[in-house]
């Protein structure tokens, strides 16, 4: 059997930024103005990042749960992937993979300020941003246990951190809604 040898990460991003449907030249945009300059300065000019998006590759995606999302509850996702390049499935070149869930690679929540007896109508999460990159926050969401969103804007700071205040429609801490 395989050990456990590796962390996958993903971050969800935001379609309006890529014009609601991806691409070749959104992709394109997205790794020169993005990811590329991050992969650089991180392992220094190593890596070739001069490359563009050439050739779509097609796949099939199957997720895999129970009847009662148990997979998803505990932050798993079960999914098989085949290669259907020429236009049909192959199931000879079948990946399955067990995901779980992480916090994310880059922004952190390093700090939650809540029911404060001398402020209760106010509370904080701090946010850390671990890349040695601004982080825009743009399409950026909060959201409570009823899934409550409250957006964020701005960027932070490589290296730095940023209090958000807790604002309506998220329900503080303290609310009966959580």
């Amino acid at each position: 059997m395989r050990q456990l040898d590796a962390r996958e990460y993903k971050l969800l991003l935001n379609p309006a930024k890529f014009g609601n449907l991806l691409t070749k030249a959104h992709a394109n945009e997205f790794w020169d103005g993005e990811i590329a300059p991050i992969i650089d300065r991180r392992w220094g000019g190593s890596l070739c990042v001069s490359n563009t998006f050439d050739k779509l590759i097609e796949r099939v995606l199957c997720f895999w749960d129970t009847r009662d999302c148990a997979l998803t509850a505990a932050e798993f996702i079960l999914r098989s992937r085949v290669d259907a390049s020429d236009g049909t499935a192959d199931s000879g070149r079948q990946e399955i993979a067990l995901k779980l869930r992480m916090a994310d690679l880059f922004v952190r929540v390093i700090a939650a300020h809540v029911n404060d007896v001398r402020t209760p109508e106010r509370e904080t999460v701090t946010l850390l941003n671990t890349a040695d990159v601004p982080i825009d926050l743009a399409g950026w969401q909060i959201k409570d246990k009823q899934k409550n969103a409250m957006s964020l804007s701005g960027s932070i700071s490589a290296g730095a951190t940023q209090v958000v205040e807790i604002k309506a429609p998220v329900a503080r801490a303290g609310s009966s809604r959580f």
